[in-house]
């Protein structure tokens, strides 16, 4: 081999290298996002996400930190976004789960519903990833909700509760048993729901899950002391707000769940 076909070839392994590197930077900024969205640590992940946002996974979170503080409508392009980056890639099935979440929040055409609902399962049996099932399950069990389909959204968070557990993941388990126990709450069984509640919230509270925490104590409020888990949910949710940008915070107040608890 001449020494010009050696530089290449050094020169090619020193760029892979490098982009290897890059890679590995920008998931593990993922990965702190990841975590501090989920306790509740807006502001921080918003900073973090910025920083990785080469990735389809960051645009992802993105759009679930948007949910969680009800504002759908931003999180639908964040996670067309992350579906463009993705391709046919890994990320595809977790962005596609997204997208039906978002629909749920922006009104629930049941055709449009269905067909984002297809397209993540298809997606998902493409790249199996169990977390990305458990996510399934929690949209699934959603459109069953809004679709009036009660006993099959219970089915859908107590197989992805179950599967979450199989799996050791306790905060996936604890918010399937958020949505399940909100199913049980409206068909009716109130005592099933205020178990089921409860017991997420421990977890939930043991993780400092915050996001989750707000979400179960309104869960509760509907069945029993409704003025302490009310003003538990406020805490947290103003904590939450506090720090975002303050023209996205003031956006959040106008929406559920801040619209409906920061006002009290």
């Amino acid at each position: 081999m001449g020494v010009q076909p050696l530089n290449a070839a050094v020169r090619g392994d020193l760029m892979s290298a490098a982009q290897r590197r890059a890679t590995h930077s920008a998931m593990a900024l993922w990965q702190r996002a990841w975590a501090l969205t989920a306790l509740g640590r807006f502001g921080e992940a918003l900073t973090m996400l910025d920083r990785c946002a080469d990735l389809p996974e960051a645009w992802v979170t993105r759009g679930a930190l948007l949910r969680q503080i009800g504002l759908h409508q931003r999180a639908e392009p964040a996670d067309r976004r992350a579906l463009a980056a993705a391709g046919d890639g890994p990320a595809a099935a977790a962005a596609r789960i997204s997208l039906v979440a978002d629909e749920v929040g922006q009104g629930a055409d049941h055709d449009e519903l269905h067909r984002r609902l297809d397209a993540a399962a298809s997606a998902l049996e493409r790249h199996p990833d169990w977390r990305q099932s458990v996510r399934l399950g929690w949209v699934t069990g959603e459109v069953d909700v809004v679709t009036g389909r009660m006993a099959a959204a219970e089915a859908a968070f107590s197989a992805a509760a179950a599967e979450a557990a199989r799996h050791g993941a306790r905060r996936h388990e604890a918010k399937s048993h958020g949505f399940l126990a909100a199913v049980l709450g409206l068909t009716g069984r109130r005592s099933a729901a205020v178990e089921t509640a409860a017991g997420a919230l421990v977890a939930a509270q043991q993780m400092g899950a915050r996001p989750l925490q707000w979400a179960l104590h309104l869960v509760l409020a509907d069945h029993t002391d409704a003025a302490h888990h009310r003003a538990r949910a406020r805490e947290l949710i103003a904590a939450a707000l506090e720090g975002l940008p303050a023209a996205l915070a003031a956006e959040a107040r106008t929406r559920p769940p801040a619209a409906a608890v920061l006002s009290e």
